[in-house]
Parts: C-alpha cells; structure tokens; sequence
C-alpha cells in the first residue's frame, strides 16, 4: 500500500498579552525529565493527540500525533493524555537513514524519480496556501450529518488549562481540526478571532506598510480564517481542508481587524490652509499585501497626492472652509487566504480600519460647489467659489482633449463671498450640446487685473445615467440547509418565507383600490404602476431545487427598467458575490450558485448605450443583508453599492438620488431583539417602516419619510444588527414616494420628514 506523505503541521500554543496579541510559549528542554516518565510503544498513541516533539536544539514542538519519521525514537506519556516524543534519543545517522528509507520507498512505489528529493519551489505564502479551504465546525449539523467528522471533534482530551489555547489533530488525507479553548472576545469591538498560517515560526506577525507597494516583497503570516468577534465560544472547532503537502504551515491566532493607520503632520483641531503634508503610519499582517488608502474630507474626495513614506499632500482650497472631518481610511485585499478563482462565501475577504483628523480649513479663494458628477437634465449646473472680496475674477470652461472654451466667465466681486459659474452643458453658443463627459474648470481670482492671483484647476464628469422611476421591488433570499444554524436552519427557512410573503403582500397592495390595502396610497401620492406585478411571484427563493434558474431569473428582472427596487433578504455573500453555500468546502454546499458584483452591474446598466438607450439604468433603493456586502470601495472585483449604481458620495452632486443598505460586518441569522427574532423579521421592518413611515396602518402611512429615519428605527429596536455594523450608502433623504424625484435631484428635501 502507498504510503501517504505527512507534511509537519504545528500550532502555536499561546495566550492573549496585556496587548491583546497572541505570543508564543516555546517548552524549553528542562521542562521534561524522561526518567520520570512512562515509555509507551507507538501503538498505544491515539491517532487523534498532542505529541511534543523533543530536539536536539533543545527546543520542543507540538505536533498533531505521531510523525511518520523518527520511527526509532523512544515515545512517553504525559499528564493530561499527552505524549513526548524525544528525538534526540536517534543517533543523527540513524535518523538520515530512517528519512531516506522512506523516500526510497516513496520513490519505488510511485515509480522513482529524484524530483521528490529536490526543495519545493519557493513561492510566496499567499501561493503557498491560497489553496487552502476554513471553516467553522457547526458540532450540531455534523452529529446529525458527519458523525466521523462529529466524533473527531469529541477526540480531543479535555483541556484543563485557563489560559486561550489551540489543540490539533490530523483529519482525512489532507485535513486538521484545531480545537480552540478558553478565548474570550466578548470585550472586542472592532477587531474578530483570525487564525493565522505561516510556512515559518519565527516570522514577525506584523510589519510596517509603504503604500508604494515596496513591503508588499515582505512575506509572512496570513489569515487562514475568521471568526466573528460575536461568534467565539469556548470550545471552538475549525477545519482547515485542502492543506499543502510540501510546505510547512505554522498556525496561531490574533485578533485582527484590518491595517491599523496612524495621522500625523497635524494635531486634531489644528488650523490649516492651502497645501499641508500628513504622514501615515501604517501595520498590517507581515503577508498581506496590495493595501490602499482612501482620502475624505466630510464624505467628499479632496485634492491630494501620495509621496514616499507615505506622505498625504493635500490642498485644502479644493475642499469648503470651515471644521471638517478628514478621514483617511487604509483597506487591504490579500490578507485572507482564498482561491480568487471561487472566492468562499461569507468570508471577509477585505479589510479597512481609518483614522480621524479634525481641521478647520481656512482660505482666501477655495472651492465651494464642485458641480461634479451633475446630471445634464437639472437643466443648469451651478459650479461654486469661495472669494474674499474684492477680487478680479477670469474663469473657463474647457474640452480636455482639444482645449477649446466652452464658457467663459469674467468680473469683478466687490461684495459677495461666493462667485457662481452657471453653465448649461453646452458649447461656447450656449444651444449645440455638449457631448463629452468631461470638462476642465480653471478659476483665477486676483487682487488687481494686472497681477498674478490664485488659479484653481479642477476636472468634472457629467453623469449621463439616471436612477429609474419609482416602481416595482424585486426580493429574494436564499435557503440555508435545514441541520445548519445549530439546528436552527429549517426554522429560518420558514421564516424567511413567512417574512417574504408578507413583505411582498405588501408591495402587491399599495393602492387604496386593492384588497386589503395596508397603506391605502394613491398615485398622487407615491407614483403611478408601483403595485408589484402577482407573475413571477415575489420573493425569489434560492434553494437546491431553484438555483439552476435563479441567475436568469435575476438577470431578467434586473434588466427589465419596471423594478426600480432589489432586496436580498436575507442570504450568504460577502463583498465578491451573493448566494454560495455555508460550508466553504464544495461538496458541502447546500447552494452552489452566485452572482458577482460585476455581473450585476452589467445587468444593471444593459441598454444604456446606443440609439434608444434608456439613461435609466440605476436602481432606486437596495438592501444586501448578506455578510460583508459593503465591501471596499476600490476593490478588484467590483464593489455591491456601485453594481447597483450608488454613488457614496451623491449628497455633493446635482443628480438622481437613490440609496442601499448594506454590511461591513458578519450578518448572523438570529437572534434580534426582545423577542428573540431573526433576521428575516428585521428586514421585514425595515421595508415596512419606509413604506409606511412612522405610523404604520390604513389612514395614517406616510411614504415621505426619509431612509435614515427608517435606519435609525430599524436599528433601535434591533440593537444586535449593529454588530454587522450597517452602513446606510447614497442619499439618506431618500423617501419612498417617488412623486417629487425632482427635488431631491437638486438637493432640495423640504417634503422629506426625518422624525
């Protein structure tokens, strides 16, 4: 028979630090005296235990039983069903001649060849082990499903200890359980349970970032897995599946939340003007690599550069006087181990921590009103400086290709502190319009129309799509095996079907006209044709039996411009896709199919282009209650808000408004609330608070309440969804009605009620 080659996996056994970072206890050589100790034959060793490996460095090691090497060497038993394996015992000629016995006999029964002598191709860690696959053992469906899987759990010895330790146990061919013991997380805010792998021990787990891209050569610890800070319990099994068998892997745990950034160049509350320098300070896991950062100032992208040492050079005139909030976010996408070509399900795949400054900018000439990003139909587009008269001003409007002046703008302000440019997207005739999508800005202001004054120079986009009218929802969500949950998945299931039907009775019976009309609207009201059609029947399930057609199914209503809406509520996803199943080993899945960030947006956006496009493409209003659907902004593989046409940062821009809820966080089933409900009912809320608005019944519904208003209800009676920290992306204003989308276009919400 084969035999099978074992690769050396060990853990670092370790405990949490006033620092809350896992550290490593090494067991030194005078920790174990072998003439006190009971010599045991290899046979009487479980398949399943901790075995310390004694060298002859006098260092020892844990390792998840037997090595299949060190035949010769004595094995002892220790306290607690532990065992010593003392290698030192073997004489080092012996214990050459043993390895090689065993390759030789490697290489006769494969057939020979000296290749499986040679070193491994040194490859980075994230190539290393991007094949390998975690997760969290839910004991309860593998009792029910996976007694062999079960019972290997039930293997492991008690541990007697107090302090957070990691036991572990080969399983199958290619496979480890780790049994995590007494971690405590119940303090964290922010940061989760991340069990890290490494090819070498002594690496340092953590290194400094250049944003240049040169740490990225640093190599070092990666995640192998995440475990919600919400979700750690005492014990804890985990898997990892698909394990390499030529390299080494080393595992601890820390508790991770992402690059942690540190500002300087400035203290909080400082006053500044024109150019300034911050510095950024920035750590990450010494394997992570590809990390960004994101700057704003009050939500809104300034004027700024990223110079060696990751110095931020900002202009502050391109951003309006006064106190603002300048968040400067670092984000990373390769810290997580994960196949890119079938990226898992609900698993965090990127991460994002950010730093805080306040500053009071103050300037003579800055800009006030953009006007980027406008909508041609608003009809004129106000672009706004802030002056401090009296000043001699010029300004232009001009092509970026061929520079040719589209407007141009001259005067003098003796009295105003604000000089608007209004320009109605056209040529310099001011009839022929204008066709490109971009144009420059250049604004001078000068003390005297003889001397050099100060120019601003800023390029503009014009948004040529808009959001659709106000019409019909789309809803799914997506089943989860009925033993998963802790044998709590087929009650969820039933929920998620109760809560959907009576979402959708709702959306089916908006009228006054209809049967059992909840909301009694009008369509002067709300707008015309917003009743959901009865064919296909809302909500969507996904499930073994739907999956092979629900992506088309999606993709027709997506792609048809009467559903203004989308609801996934709920169902598994994270920033790279939505559906997939709970188990992040294939023949586990319950559901296999998913869509992509950016397989929606192309639905969303198809037949834009070309004579007759529709210009309404985007959708109006979006829930993703999936895990992780906020995702980052500049993510490779798309991002879910702008799928659906979500602009973060649409309160500074003339356009259609819409808006999403999505999650930054681990979105947990149940349970919500003093009822102990689950998430099925939340979403459920959420719809109904925006569609009726805060007196929920015949007579008294309001759809002019703004989305924020039914975020912080929602909220408020639902503490718990904050721990999936929410993120409420596009306009908060946004109102059910759609009957006076106009105003809301310009920024106008004087018919919006926010309490």
């Amino acid at each position: 028979m084969k035999k099978e080659k074992i690769m050396r996996i060990t853990p670092i056994i370790g405990t949490i630090a006033a620092a809350a970072v896992l550290v490593a206890i090494a067991a030194s050589a005078q920790q174990f005296d072998t003439s006190g100790l009971q010599q045991v034959s290899r046979d009487q060793v479980p398949e399943f235990c901790t075995v310390w490996e004694l060298r002859a460095d006098g260092s020892a090691f844990p390792l998840p039983g037997l090595p299949l090497n060190n035949l010769d060497a004595p094995v002892y038993a220790l306290p607690n069903g532990l065992f010593l394996l003392d290698a030192t015992a073997i004489q080092p000629s012996a214990a050459k001649a043993s390895a090689r016995g065993m390759a030789l006999q490697d290489e006769s029964e494969e057939g020979g060849g000296d290749d499986l002598m040679s070193p491994p191709p040194d490859l980075a860690n994230y190539q290393k082990f991007n094949g390998q696959v975690f997760s969290v053992i839910d004991t309860n469906d593998a009792a029910m499903t996976d007694t062999a899987l079960y019972n290997a759990c039930l293997s492991f010895p008690v541990d007697t200890n107090t302090a957070p330790t990691l036991q572990i146990a080969h399983y199958g061919t290619c496979g480890i359980i780790i049994k995590a013991n007494h971690f405590d997380y119940s303090s964290e805010t922010t940061r989760d349970f991340a069990l890290l792998v490494c090819d070498k021990v002594q690496t340092p787990t953590w290194k400094n970032i250049d944003l240049s891209g040169t740490s990225d050569s640093q190599d070092g610890w990666l995640i192998q897995g995440l475990v919600s800070k919400s979700e750690v319990t005492d014990p804890m099994y985990l898997m990892v599946t698909n394990l390499s068998m030529v390299y080494n892997s080393f595992f601890r745990t820390v508790p991770y939340s992402g690059p942690q950034i540190q500002l300087t160049g400035a203290q909080q509350n400082d006053t500044v003007a024109g150019t300034i320098t911050l510095y950024a300070a920035i750590s990450d896991l010494s394997g992570a690599t590809n990390q960004q950062l994101t700057l704003l100032v009050n939500g809104v992208v300034p004027r700024y550069s990223l110079g060696p040492s990751n110095a931020i050079v900002m202009d502050t005139r391109y951003t309006p006087n006064g106190p603002a909030n300048l968040d400067a976010t670092a984000s990373g996408f390769n810290a997580t181990l994960y196949d890119p070509t079938n990226a898992p399900a609900n698993a965090k795949l990127g991460f994002d921590n950010t730093a805080t400054l306040a500053l009071d900018f103050e300037n003579q000439t800055y800009v006030y009103f953009p006007g980027d990003m406008s909508e041609t139909n608003i009809g004129v587009n106000p672009i706004v400086f802030g002056v401090t008269p009296p000043q001699y001003i010029t300004a232009s409007l001009i092509e970026p290709s061929s520079s040719r002046v589209l407007a141009s703008f001259s005067g003098y302000a003796p009295n105003f502190s604000y000089v608007e440019l209004d320009w109605n997207f056209t040529e310099m005739d001011g009839v022929t319009p204008y066709t490109n999508d971009q144009y420059v800005v250049i604004f001078t202001v000068s003390s005297s129309q003889s001397l050099s004054g100060t120019t601003l120079v800023m390029t503009n986009k014009i948004e040529r799509t808009r959001v659709r009218t106000a019409k019909w929802v789309i809803s799914t969500h997506e089943e989860v095996r009925p033993s998963s949950e802790h044998g709590y998945g087929g009650w969820i299931n039933s929920e998620m079907a109760k809560w959907g039907d009576t979402t959708e009775a709702m959306y089916e019976s908006l009228y006054a006209s209809d049967f059992f009309s909840l909301t009694q609207y009008y369509p002067w009201q709300i707008g015309s044709g917003r009743d959901n059609p009865t064919s296909p029947h809302m909500p969507i399930v996904l499930n073994p039996s739907t999956e092979s057609g629900w992506r088309d199914l999606i993709q027709n209503l997506v792609t048809n411009r009467s559903y203004s809406d989308f609801n996934y509520a709920p169902g598994h996803g994270n920033a790279t896709k939505m559906g997939g199943g709970e188990y992040e080993w294939s023949f586990r899945n319950y559901v296999n199919t998913t869509i992509s960030p950016n397989e929606m947006q192309i639905w969303v956006r198809s037949g834009v282009s070309g004579p007759g496009g529709d210009p309404r493409c985007r959708m109006r209003k979006v829930t993703m209650w999936s895990c992780f659907s906020a995702g980052l902004v500049n993510q490779p593989y798309g991002n879910w808000p702008s799928a659906y046409g979500i602009n973060p940062s649409q309160m500074s821009t003339l356009s259609g408004k819409n808006a999403g809820l999505f999650f930054k966080g681990d979105l947990h089933f149940y349970p919500y609330g003093l009822g102990a409900t689950d998430v099925s009912e939340v979403a459920a809320t959420f719809d109904q608070l925006w569609v009726m608005g805060a007196d929920p019944w015949p007579g008294a519904c309001d759809p002019n309440y703004a989305i924020a208003f039914t975020y912080n209800v929602m909220t408020g009676m639902y503490g718990e969804i904050t721990n999936a920290v929410p993120r409420l992306i596009g306009c908060p204003y946004l109102p059910f009605a759609g009957v006076y989308d106009d105003e809301p276009m310009v920024n106008n919400f004087s018919r919006v009620r926010m309490y």
